[in-house]
Formats: structure tokens, C-alpha cells, sequence
């Protein structure tokens, strides 16, 4: 069967024309209404015309231009340390024979599962000036005389090396797979012409590998542009504003939300992340620039000598200070009896939390709103994967920037787009305080990861099961139903547990499009952490980290399962 038949059988089955209109509809209309609001008198639903006093509001004096070198200064500073960072680490995991590597791809992924707000909070304590526990072991090492510091993490540098952290572990699970299956032999010859260890890397691997470093780094900077909660947590109480922080104070300011300023404020950063998402879609995009060989290139490690425990110290340093460290404070700040004091413990916190109908009622919503929204997002984002691998250039390049383009909107942002659109699409108003606009919100958010979680299991499929199947009599959906279907519960489950746990986990659509009545884990733990009840706010945020990792050891045990079940049923 020819290609072409291939495509157009694809795209008659999945209705790929009817898919296009929908990810119009879902990601790019609150985009356009997101620009569109920068230029409205008043605000969002009143028909007052159309004005640049939002753009001057916005983008005019010093504070706003103070503010976008303060977010560009901030994404580079992040996203070159997490870069480096993620080389690194990804090399000694790829291709030394450091002690501990196989702990890095763990630490990653659980990192990345880790929502911020655990981040923000656990780092905000544990740097604490005088009580927290970094700062307590540096004055001990350093033999400082003094009551407080050296580390603040409430502060520029604390708010930079927290995002890093978490966006080392993003960009290592990029490069890591790439940097694995660099042919040996490239090495080899380095060495041999007298190359050192890290010149070898800088000077081969990296090279080799560079499209997946850009894509990384691309995707470094998108983050960090649309950070809100680590910068909320750690840089608003020291006078550190970037964007998402600065559009919310214009939406809860004294006198009142000032839509189009917060608007006009992110175009400029909205128009650097949508031609950020179309490079990195034009770079990775039917690309392969890994050099793999056959037997030559059997995995050989390299011998990292006497440097070897240096090295191997660096895993141990990076795996306590960013997994081990934060939990163990947010399990203490939810049972401990005081701040900085590890020896006294106490429920009180816990109880509290379990005793208040008002977060027992979130963290249901929040369970509830995951598990639905969870299978949304997996079904929608598998058959997107499978339209955009099946089909013909141009839609699948259509469909898969479409979606990425939904990054273009802080998260703070998304929320007011969400409103907007519901506001003017006819019935929009009557999903105002139910939880069906948030979870619209919340979908479109989490959308564009949980492709990404979706795309390699399905890429993994291989699209003559369904050619053989027709070319046997079976109707189109008869075809995919048996020969594609099957197939799919790994994909299905990698993109309802990252759509899950983004749903659970994000604060700043829920921030705005949450009532009383519909709030959930996430912004009850940040509200409580800002009115200074840290035991309770830990409690919450224990919780929810308990049950994902309950959650992701079933959906580990079932994708294993699944997997087994292929192969048997490829070898019978």
C-alpha cells in the first residue's frame, strides 16, 4: 500500500480536518483572545471599544521594562546552569562508569513529577535565614559567628538555583537517551588523538548530540518564562518580579484587575515563546542527527580514572539537595512540633487538615478533576500522536505546533484567556463557577506535556499492523480497533498519569477560575502557605505526593504488564 493511500486512510479515520478545527478552538482562540484583550477599554465582556491605554498601562514606564529584563535575565540565568547541568549529568549517566548513575534517571523523573509549589515551599523553608536547615549546616561547616544567612531563599540567586534544579531534570530526560546511543568509536578516536576526558565531551558528544541540547535549552526557557510559582514563593517577598508575578499583582491590584495592562504586558514574552515553539518544532522536527553503529559502538564506558569518587560525590551532592532535602523538609514541616527543630514531632498539622471540610472538599475536587481530566488528556493527546505520525506533512505539522503554541500563555495569563473566551463564546457564561471552565483551563494546560508522554509509545507502533489489517477486508475501524487498539495502554497511560499530575499540580489557572465551592489542593496550599500556616500547607502537599507515588507505581506496574503482554502476543 502506497504512502499516500496510508495518509489518506489516516486522515479519513481519525477525521484529521475535524481534529485541526478542534486544537483551533482549544489552544489558539484564547490566544488570540489573550492579544486581543491587550487592546479592550475595561474589562474582559463589556463592550467598550477598543483603546492603547491598556498597552500604555502595560508596557509603559520603567517598572514594565524593569520587569522584562528582570524574566529575560532570570530565563537565561536558569536555563544555562539547568543546561550545563543536564549535560553533565547526562553524560555520566550515558557514558562513565561513575558509582550511582543509575540513581540520576530516577531522581529526574521523580523531580519532574514534583510539582513547583513543593519546591517553592520546602526551599523557602529550609532557607530559611535563621532557621533552616541549609543554613544551619553552612554555619557549622564554614565556622560562621553569626544568627542568620549566608543563604537566603528569599531572594534572587535561591529563586534562580531552585527553577535550575528543577529544569536540570526536564532537559536531562532530552539528552540522556540521546547522548546514550553515540557510537563508541567517535570517542575512541578522540581519546586517541590525545583528548581528554571533557574535551571528548565538549568536543564530540555535545556536538553530536546538539539538536536535543537546543531542544532542551528551547524548552528551558519556555519554563522559565512561564514560571509563577517559585517566583511568587521566593522572589516576590525580596522585590524580585517577572512577568507571571507581575501580571498577578496587575489582576489583584488595590483598585481593582487592570485586564488589558497584564495582557499587554506578556505580548512581548508571548511573541518570544510562539517563535521558540515553531524553532523547536522546525529542529527537531523528521530529524536525526545521533550518530549510531552496530557492533563498534557496544556500550563501553569510560573509566573517569581517579576523578571517579569526585564525580560520583557530585550524583550524591545533586540527588540530597534536590529530592531528598526537600522531602524531608515538607515531611517535617507537616509533623514537626517548631520551626527548626528536627527532634520534636507532633499531628496537629495533619489533623487539622483532615478536620477542615473546606480542604477535604479540594482535595476530592482535586482527585476528581486529575482522574477525568487525566483520561481527556490521554485520549485526546494519543490520537493526536497517532494523527500527527500517520498523516501527511503539513497537517501533522499543523496540528503538533498548534498545540505547543498553547505554551505561549503564562499560566497566570491562561486563566484570564479561558475567562475571556467563556465570556464570549454563546453559553460560555453559564460554565462561570463550575468546575467545567476550570478543568477547560486546566486541559489546555497540561495538553502540550502530555503529547510529548504520549508520542513515543505510539510512535512505537508500527503503521503496517493497520495496513495489514485492511489489506485483509477489515473496515477502518474495525482495522484500528484490532490492530491498533491494543496496542495503545502505554500511551494511554503515560498521558493520563503527566496530564494527571499536571492537573493536580498547577496553581496559577486554578488561582483565577477556582471559587469556594470548586477550589482545590493545590491553591488551598498555596493560599495557606501565605498566611504563614506552613504545618497545614505541607500537610496538603504531603498528601498529594503520597498518592502519586502510589498512583505511579500502579501505572509502572500496568505499563510493564502491558508491555509483556505485547511481546508475548508478538512472539505467539
Amino acid at each position: 500500500m502506497s504512502i499516500s493511500l496510508r495518509s489518506r486512510l489516516s486522515t479519513r479515520f481519525l477525521g484529521t480536518d475535524v481534529l485541526v478545527l478542534v486544537c483551533l478552538a482549544l489552544f489558539i482562540l484564547p490566544l488570540v483572545m489573550a492579544v486581543l484583550l491587550a487592546f479592550q477599554e475595561g474589562p474582559p465582556g463589556m463592550r467598550t471599544g477598543w483603546s492603547l491605554q491598556g498597552v500604555r498601562d502595560g508596557l509603559g514606564g520603567g517598572e514594565a521594562l524593569g520587569v522584562l529584563k528582570a524574566t529575560a535575565l532570570y530565563s537565561l540565568a536558569v536555563t544555562v546552569l539547568s543546561t550545563i547541568g543536564a549535560v553533565y549529568f547526562a553524560w555520566l549517566f550515558a557514558r562513565t562508569d561513575a558509582w550511582f548513575r543509575a540513581l540520576l534517571p530516577l531522581v529526574m523523573i521523580a523531580i519532574i513529577v514534583t510539582p513547583s509549589l513543593f519546591y517553592a515551599i520546602a526551599f523557602d523553608v529550609l532557607g530559611s535565614p535563621r532557621t533552616g536547615l541549609i543554613n544551619e549546616v553552612l554555619r557549622g561547616v564554614l565556622s560562621l559567628d553569626r544568627a542568620d544567612g549566608p543563604f537566603h531563599a528569599q531572594s534572587w540567586t535561591g529563586m534562580v538555583l531552585v527553577a535550575a534544579i528543577r529544569s536540570t531534570a526536564f532537559s536531562f530526560v532530552l539528552i540522556a537517551p540521546a547522548m546514550m546511543h553515540v557510537a563508541r568509536p567517535l570517542e575512541e578516536a578522540a581519546r586517541l588523538a590525545g583528548a581528554g576526558r571533557l574535551r571528548t565531551l565538549f568536543t564530540v558528544l555535545v556536538p553530536v548530540v546538539a539538536p536535543s541540547i537546543i531542544g532542551a535549552a528551547i524548552l528551558a526557557v519556555i519554563q522559565t518564562l512561564e514560571a509563577f510559582e517559585i517566583p511568587l514563593i521566593l522572589g516576590t517577598p525580596a522585590g524580585n518580579r517577572v512577568l507571571s508575578t507581575q501580571v498577578f499583582a496587575l489582576l489583584i491590584g488595590p483598585t481593582g484587575a487592570n485586564y488589558p495592562a497584564a495582557a499587554a504586558l506578556a505580548l512581548p514574552v508571548m511573541g518570544v515563546i510562539a517563535l521558540l515553539v515553531v524553532w523547536q518544532r522546525r529542529l527537531l522536527r523528521g530529524k536525526e542527527f545521533v550518530t549510531v553503529s552496530g557492533k563498534s559502538g557496544s556500550m563501553e564506558r569510560t573509566s573517569l580514572g581517579r576523578t571517579r569518587p569526585v564525580h560520583s560525590a557530585v550524583i550524591l551532592v545533586f540527588v540530597a539537595i534536590g529530592f531528598l532535602l526537600p522531602v524531608a523538609q515538607i515531611v517535617h514541616s507537616a509533623f514537626g512540633d517548631r520551626m527548626g527543630d528536627w527532634t520534636s514531632f507532633t499531628s496537629r498539622h495533619v489533623e487539622r487538615m483532615a478536620d477542615d471540610d473546606g480542604l477535604r472538599e479540594a482535595i476530592v475536587n482535586s482527585w476528581v478533576l486529575a482522574g477525568f481530566g487525566g483520561l481527556a488528556i490521554a485520549v485526546f493527546c494519543v490520537v493526536i500522536s497517532w494523527v500527527v505520525y500517520r498523516t501527511s506533512a503539513r497537517r501533522s505539522a499543523l496540528l503538533s505546533t498548534t498545540v505547543w503554541l498553547a505554551t505561549t500563555l503564562p499560566g497566570i495569563l491562561l486563566g484570564v484567556a479561558v475567562f475571556v473566551v467563556a465570556l464570549t463564546v454563546p453559553g460560555g457564561r453559564g460554565l462561570f463557577g463550575t468546575v467545567w471552565l476550570m478543568l477547560l483551563g486546566l486541559f489546555i494546560a497540561a495538553a502540550p506535556v502530555g503529547v510529548r508522554a504520549a508520542d513515543g509509545p505510539v510512535r512505537q507502533i508500527s503503521p503496517e499492523l493497520y495496513e495489514a489489517a485492511r489489506l485483509h477486508g477489515a473496515g477502518p475501524v474495525r482495522a484500528w480497533v484490532s490492530s491498533v487498539l491494543p496496542l495503545l495502554p502505554p500511551g494511554l497511560l503515560a498521558a493520563w498519569f503527566v496530564g494527571a499530575v499536571v492537573i493536580s499540580s498547577n496553581v496559577a489557572v486554578p488561582l483565577l477560575l477556582s471559587t469556594p465551592q470548586t477550589t482545590l489542593l493545590s491553591v488551598e496550599a498555596m493560599t495557606r502557605y501565605r498566611e504563614g500556616d506552613v504545618g497545614v500547607a505541607a500537610s496538603l502537599i504531603l498528601v498529594n505526593l503520597v498518592i502519586w507515588v502510589g498512583v505511579g507505581a500502579v501505572v509502572l506496574i500496568l505499563s510493564k504488564l502491558a508491555g509483556l503482554r505485547h511481546n508475548d502476543s508478538r512472539a505467539s
